[in-house]
């Protein structure tokens, strides 16, 4: 298979996905648009660890007061000493309605405040509002093919489109380019880290960089660094020139191509023996050429 295709100038809109939040941005900065996804289980989970952990609703010196007082009054005494976040989640999962089950002791102790969030969470409005992340998404284009990129998941003000009381768990930020309403083509996907909303933990004053294992509380620390997150996270996007655009005067050549330059800006060769060829025409700029073999698997 061969792919001949010439690089010119950005035409189009470019589209960043993630997680919840589908952004559209050409050269100004993203804005947000997009419907929340609300799920019963992350609302319950989030509900569980704010009140065990987190105590986002009172001051952080009293949240911090509440925090070392479960933990040393309960968690290690509960057989819950050397339990995990993602235990947690597992136990709050079985519990909530979805696959899975809970063996440690500790979770029989925790069954009731997880029914009680349950609850807080179906009786919100809408449902399953109660607690979860918000992660917003800023960008930027200094150059074609290139974007700042940055990822917020700090409170704010307003609804519960607008609020944010919940770690976001790790997800996945994937950028496709689009000429108009066309196809979308991905040109990148970036892991990204869990990330918190500012509380006690995080912070300066009160943070996990201040707590010191003991013999009192040994699991108190393990906790802590595992919350300690930042709740706003930069990165950038590189998706080669930004480029689609609309060869069709110059295509020739084709054999078994699928898509169109016209809709999508880009066209598609899946099997071996596809070809297309594109001449240079009134255009400058850089041409690259690629082929793969999907039997021998090898690009030239």
């Amino acid at each position: 298979m061969t792919k001949k295709f010439f690089v010119s100038k950005l035409i189009g809109l470019l589209f960043v996905f993630f997680l919840l939040v589908i952004t559209k941005t050409s050269d100004v900065p993203a804005q947000s648009t997009y419907e929340p996804q609300l799920d019963h289980s992350a609302c319950v989970y989030h509900c569980m660890m704010d009140q065990n952990f987190i105590h986002s609703k009172i001051g952080y010196e009293a949240a911090s007061r509440s925090y070392y007082a479960f933990m040393t009054r309960f968690w290690e005494t509960s057989g819950c000493k050397g339990v995990g976040i993602k235990d947690i989640l597992e136990t709050v999962i079985a519990v909530s309605g979805a696959p899975g089950g809970a063996t440690m002791s500790c979770y029989q102790l925790l069954l009731a405040e997880t029914l009680g969030c349950a609850n807080t969470c179906r009786n919100a409005n809408p449902s399953n509002s109660a607690y979860g992340a918000n992660v917003k998404l800023t960008a930027t284009t200094t150059s074609p093919g290139y974007l700042e990129v940055g990822l917020d998941n700090r409170l704010s003000s307003g609804d519960y489109l607008d609020y944010s009381n919940g770690y976001s768990g790790r997800f996945y930020l994937t950028t496709t380019l689009q000429l108009g309403g066309g196809t979308p083509l991905a040109v990148g996907h970036q892991f990204m880290p869990s990330m918190s909303f500012p509380n006690w933990i995080t912070s300066q004053e009160f943070g996990a960089h201040k707590c010191t294992i003991s013999d009192e509380c040994p699991s108190c620390c393990e906790i802590l660094w595992d919350l300690d997150a930042p709740s706003y996270i930069p990165t950038t996007v590189e998706f080669l020139d930004g480029v689609l655009y609309d060869l069709t005067d110059q295509a020739i050549g084709k054999k078994g191509v699928t898509g169109s330059f016209s809709n999508d800006g880009y066209v598609v060769l899946l099997r071996d023996g596809d070809t297309i060829t594109i001449n240079q025409g009134p255009y400058a700029g850089v041409a690259w050429t690629k082929a793969h073999n999907k039997t021998t698997k090898k690009h030239t």
